[in-house]
């Protein structure tokens, strides 16, 4: 059976001179061996088709608002002994929750999860050439993870776990109380975007379809913001011209990174749902293809 392929792409680009000037930013310092690393233009979408049978591809975004927002801290003690390690990280644990319950957070709202304990080994200098690793101590982890219904309730949490010596923010997600309504209301987009979209493919390529279809594939996610950021340093720098000769030197200031928040374009899927959101939000992605037969 014989596969054919035809490419649909529309392409149309309006940019004000005087805007030029005005778009870079330090987003052009941006690393772009990232994990996100994205084109600035979409690439065409083919349409797959064989001499009996289409299959036609629907792509839904929903930029959605998170219900709530559970944090999640890192706690590390450490001690001469187990039992001394785990004092040490019960203690830390309960003046957490004791701060936390005074700020309206109580119980139902942080819990913790033990993570793991391991021994510390040190080096050390047996002679001028020779060095052993010693036992030392333990070491024992744990996560604290807390709901908050407002993400401006975040800078409280930090600072009430700064006080308790907890410095590690390892993650916040973001969170929906009821995502299958969600992917109900974007598949009934679905099916209204695959109706629109066959009877463009019917009128554009002159082609007869069986008036039903069976679903070929889907996909549904649910995209993290901290999946969206991407990082960059925008700090600038002199150069030193030894001439091959390394006689001088450089001692530099730090160049931490920065990050910024960028959604996945908008401009790939056939509906977006909310699209002007100015917030970090949870992305839901729903794919949906059906295979329709080609009328006899």
């Amino acid at each position: 059976m014989k596969t054919k392929t035809f490419v649909l792409a529309w392409l149309f680009v309006w940019v004000p001179t005087y805007m030029w000037a005005q778009v870079g930013g330090n987003k052009i310092n941006r690393n772009y061996n990232s994990y996100n690393s994205d084109s600035k233009i979409p690439a065409p979408y083919k349409v797959f088709y064989t001499d009996s049978s289409i299959v036609i591809q629907v792509d839904i975004l929903e930029n959605a608002i998170a219900d709530y927002y559970l944090v999640t801290l890192g706690i590390t003690q450490r001690g001469k002994t187990v039992a001394e390690t785990y004092d040490s990280l019960n203690k830390t644990c309960h003046k957490l929750a004791t701060s936390l319950k005074q700020k309206g957070f109580g119980s139902d709202k942080i819990k913790f999860d033990f993570v793991n304990q391991y021994k510390i080994l040190e080096l050390k200098e047996l002679n001028s050439s020779t060095y052993k690793e010693e036992h030392t101590g333990f070491e024992a982890n744990q996560t604290a993870t807390i709901r908050i219904e407002k993400i401006e309730d975040l800078q409280d949490i930090l600072l009430v776990a700064s006080q308790a010596g907890i410095y590690d923010l390892v993650k916040v997600d973001y969170m929906l109380n009821d995502l299958n309504a969600h992917k109900q209301k974007l598949m009934a987009e679905a099916i209204s975007a695959l109706e629109t979209k066959k009877n463009f493919y019917i009128k554009t390529a002159n082609m007869k379809l069986e008036p039903h279809g069976s679903i070929y594939s889907e996909n549904y996610v649910a995209i993290q913001p901290a999946a969206q950021y991407h990082e960059f340093r925008s700090a600038s720098s002199s150069e030193v011209d030894s001439y091959g000769e390394s006689r001088y030197k450089v001692i530099t200031e730090p160049r931490p990174l920065s990050f910024y928040y960028e959604t996945d374009s908008q401009t790939k899927y056939d509906k977006v749902l909310n699209p002007q959101i100015f917030t970090p939000s949870l992305q839901l992605v729903y794919t949906l293809q059906v295979k329709y037969n080609l009328a006899k």
